[in-house]
């Protein structure tokens, strides 16, 4: 059970790897979308 847990991890990652310059605009929307809120919480964060 835990190794096909860490498994299905691996495989998140390698896929989120792969979409790599999806992710980096998705994040840039949402960064342009939440604007000054979204900043706001990475400093506190």
């Amino acid at each position: 059970m835990n190794t096909s847990y860490t498994i299905r991890k691996k495989s998140v990652l390698y896929l989120l790897l792969g979409n790599n310059r999806a992710i980096a605009g998705y994040t840039k929307a949402l960064e342009f979308r939440n604007g000054k809120s979204f900043r706001r919480v990475t400093e506190e964060g």
